[in-house]
């Protein structure tokens, strides 16, 4: 499984902050499944903390709990 996340990831590094409809990075998305292994990759590779949906949320502020929200400091 990590193959195929650092696959997608390396394949989409250009798009790594692009925001979906509702605004959301693929960082948002993973931290507000509680994907650490996805955060990870993504923080490695340029994904910006500091994209807030179009609610107003961060990545952090979607964090599914603590552990991911330390990922995030």
């Amino acid at each position: 499984d990590d193959l195929k996340v650092r696959f997608i990831v390396a394949y989409l590094l250009n798009w790594i902050n692009i925001l979906g409809a509702d605004g959301q990075t693929a960082l948002h998305y993973a931290t507000s499944c509680g994907h650490s292994d996805c955060v990870k990759i993504l923080l490695k590779n340029g994904a910006r903390m500091d994209i807030s949906d179009s609610e107003g949320y961060t990545p952090k502020d979607v964090a599914s709990d603590d552990s991911i929200k330390e990922l995030l400091q």
